[in-house]
């Protein structure tokens, strides 16, 4: 295992160069390297919440590289420190210096072996590192422990000492925050960060996109729950001695960098949430860690709360909404109380959370148990049938742009190849994202080169709508188009919600094409389409992600505009 090689030649390289150097440097760097490292724990959660909020590139990296920045940072500023305070040297028997410095580079070579292990565990990473994966999905989204360790255990050997630390000499003063309290089973934590179905999908979530809405407690078993809910729950949901805890979160993706991916979904496996619990014995407390056993949410189609177990090892929870509500249950023993929910990594505190205890409430919040909902591949070749249906007469004011023809596709109007795309990114054969103008291509196209759609996650689909150039006829009707143009573009659904576009096609006379794709940024104005430099022999085509089991009923130009559509999203 390279892992295990790499370990055991840091840490000998460590202590042989440090029996070299004599027991008093070996020394002032072990007391450098537990300086530095108590300090990169003290301010890992505040650097890693900084860099979660300034841009998508650091975000998925801001807590691996915070807690190792941190680290060699404080390390290197300490060493200076000591090296111009302590200028001099003290002479020990030769003997000491040499058995004593190599002692002392072992410890702090562990110590900071220990905290590289830590930190590279928490970088967006498979979830072997170098071939040490600890922790592996179990047969129900469950984390469950392998059989691979370290030779050298350094990771487990670095959080225990500091979190013993935490507890002890740097005990923080007037305070009960420490290491041992907000991040326990550290080392467990880093494997465990890395894993999940999908590597392309996100692993962090900022701070301002996550937040708890409602916590229910229920002791079980219980009358008020129904046998298919229980059953729904698993077996420790009937077994005395347990209690149900649901945690209900909201996701926001406004400014919420990496808690959505770059498709504008959210994709959330059993593994990246975690329940926090303390017990109580006597004078001691222990901290538990428990996976959820479902989610809940509300069905898109139909309006109503259902429970999604986690039956297997590919369920997700997903959502492309903007904002969206999931109920995460859990199923801890009776006498361990919530401290906090572990989002990830985000810690979310429960202790001072209003309980809901009442039985109505915490079923509603529950909804049906449905089977099992799986996203597992992508859907750009999905069975999307191209449907089309005419859209109706516009009423309202003349808004510049009037929708002729809906359709359930995400094909492009031409085909383009990837030789000629720039600025645009490309999964497979469709665009995920970017805006650039392509030139019309002639002659054949290869599958390996020809990009003829846009990418859409597996649990939505596709809907393209034509939309003609229709300037106003007089200064009065331009003046008014130009006021309902502000407005958004958007398609209603027949449970009143709005969908935005996440992108359109320009395709012009001569056969270039203007396109521009964003799943996570919509386009909430007219304004951002290209309108006023279109010719009346141009086409205009938008694209919005609709979820099946919806019916598309009105286009919308501005709060005034609109026409009527009967098309189902199927």
């Amino acid at each position: 295992m390279i892992a295990n090689l790499v370990v055991i030649a840091f840490v000998v390289l460590m202590a042989y160069y440090w029996y070299t150097q004599g027991l008093f440097s070996a020394f002032l760097h072990l007391v450098a390297v537990v300086v530095a490292g108590a300090l990169a724990f003290a301010f890992w959660e505040p650097a890693a919440y900084f860099l979660l909020g300034t841009g998508r590139t650091a975000s998925h990296f801001a807590w691996g590289v915070s807690l190792v920045g941190l680290f060699f940072i404080m390390l290197s500023i300490i060493r200076l420190s000591l090296d111009r305070l302590v200028p001099g040297n003290v002479q020990f028997p030769n003997l000491l210096n040499l058995v004593a410095g190599a002692v002392c580079g072992l410890a702090s070579g562990i110590l900071t072996a220990g905290i590289m292990v830590i930190g590279l565990g928490f970088l967006p990473m498979q979830a072997d590192l170098a071939g040490y994966q600890p922790y592996a999905v179990g047969p129900v989204g469950n984390i469950e422990r392998t059989d691979d360790r370290l030779w050298l255990q350094v990771d487990d050997m670095a959080a225990g000492f500091f979190t013993r630390l935490s507890t002890g000499t740097f005990a923080p003063f007037g305070s009960e925050t420490t290491l041992a309290s907000h991040r326990p089973e550290l080392a467990a934590q880093a494997a465990i960060f890395r894993l999940s179905y999908d590597q392309n999908a996100s692993l962090v979530a900022a701070p301002d996109g996550v937040a708890v809405e409602r916590l229910f407690e229920h002791n079980l078993p219980s009358e008020d729950l129904a046998d298919d809910l229980v059953d729904a729950l698993g077996p420790d949901a009937g077994q005395n001695g347990r209690k149900l805890v649901v945690v209900e979160t909201s996701l926001d993706r406004e400014g919420a960098v990496g808690t959505y991916d770059a498709d504008g979904t959210a994709r959330i496996p059993p593994t990246q949430v975690q329940l926090i619990t303390l017990e109580r014995d006597g004078g001691r407390t222990r901290l538990h860690r428990h996976n959820p056993v479902a989610f809940a949410k509300n069905d898109v189609a139909s309006g109503t709360r259902r429970l999604h177990p986690f039956a297997t090892d590919r369920v997700v929870a997903y959502t492309s909404d903007a904002q969206a509500t999931f109920a995460w249950t859990f199923v801890p023993p009776a006498h361990e109380e919530p401290q906090f929910l572990l989002f990830r990594q985000l810690r979310i505190p429960l202790a001072d959370q209003a309980l809901v205890g009442d039985a109505d409430r915490l079923v509603a919040a529950l909804g049906r148990p449905v089977e099992p909902v799986v996203e597992d591949e992508d859907a750009d070749d999905d069975d999307d049938q191209a449907r089309s249906a005419p859209v109706g007469e516009r009423d309202g004011t003349p808004a510049g742009n009037a929708a002729t023809e809906i359709q359930q596709t995400n094909a492009l109007p031409n085909a383009v190849s990837k030789n000629h795309i720039r600025n645009l990114q490309t999964q497979g054969n469709n665009i995920l994202s970017g805006r650039a103008s392509v030139d019309r291509h002639t002659g054949r196209l290869s599958d390996n080169t020809r990009v003829d759609g846009i990418h859409h996650p597996s649990h939505v689909r596709m809907v393209r709508l034509q939309v003609e150039v229709d300037q106003a006829r007089s200064l009065l009707g331009a003046s008014r188009a130009a006021a309902a143009s502000l407005g958004g573009v958007t398609l209603e659904d027949h449970r009143d919600r709005r969908h935005e576009p996440i992108g359109y096609v320009w395709l012009k006379a001569n056969g270039e094409q203007e396109i521009a794709v964003d799943l996570t940024n919509p386009i909430r104005s007219a304004r951002q389409l290209p309108l006023s430099n279109m010719r009346s022999d141009d086409e205009l085509y938008l694209y919005f992600t609709v979820s099946p089991g919806l019916t598309i009923t009105r286009y919308w130009v501005g709060p005034e505009t609109s026409q009527e559509v009967n098309f189902e999203v199927q």
